[in-house]
């Protein structure tokens, strides 16, 4: 990193402008460290050169006739090392093949979270299933309950036989008493009194039939 001396001057401006230039050189170095050094960049005078068939300290100078003889740059790999090591590569076709491994990675990642929500609506289905159900069957007991209580009622106030879709309610055995007058005719309720000539009527027409 290098030092640099503000010096503050009368104008305000100027002195806004020094600070914004040693900013900018401030994120120039950064970027610069981020990644290895390639052939210039390098500073040291003497490198270890690391290959296949040797290991050996030579000048930059030297190194970087052999990187530029095979046409590929000579990398920094280990800076803080005495002498700092190097290696010639090729070095923006290896950059390319991690940009697309990392481009493969991020895709299977967002592969990933787009599954997830669909697995959890599949642990939810059965619940709201189980809750319609639930649902559902406290309707039919109680629709049930309903039935046999009308049934009960319909029984206490008809004592006589009559057949049991005609005992829900008193609606039945009117439609029941009309049709015995049409077969019978208008004398087919006899002179009891209403409640029980009522169900006579209906007793003596499904005798009669």
């Amino acid at each position: 990193m290098e030092l640099m001396l503000v010096v503050v001057v009368p104008k305000k401006r100027d002195f806004v402008t020094v600070l914004l230039t040693v900013r900018t050189s401030k994120k120039e170095e950064d970027v610069e460290s981020d990644g290895p050094r390639l052939n210039d960049k390098i500073t040291s005078e003497t490198v270890r050169l690391v290959s296949e068939e040797e290991h050996c300290i030579m000048t930059l100078k030297e190194a970087l006739r052999r990187a530029k003889e095979l046409k590929h740059d000579l990398v920094e790999v280990q800076r803080d090392a005495k002498p700092p090591v190097c290696k010639i590569v090729d070095y923006a076709h290896d950059k390319y093949k991690k940009d697309q491994v990392g481009k493969e990675r991020a895709k299977a990642k967002r592969a990933e979270v787009t599954i997830r929500p669909e697995v959890k609506e599949i642990h939810f289905i059965p619940k709201i299933m189980r809750k319609f159900v639930q649902l559902l069957s406290t309707f039919l007991i109680v629709f049930i309950i309903l039935s046999l209580g009308m049934m009960a009622d319909a029984k206490k106030q008809c004592p006589y036989k009559i057949p049991i879709s005609k005992k829900l309610s008193y609606c039945a055995a009117t439609l029941c008493l009309a049709d015995c007058k049409k077969q019978h005719g208008a004398d087919a309720s006899g002179s009891c009194s209403e409640e029980k000539g009522f169900c006579n009527c209906v007793a003596n027409c499904k005798g009669s039939r």
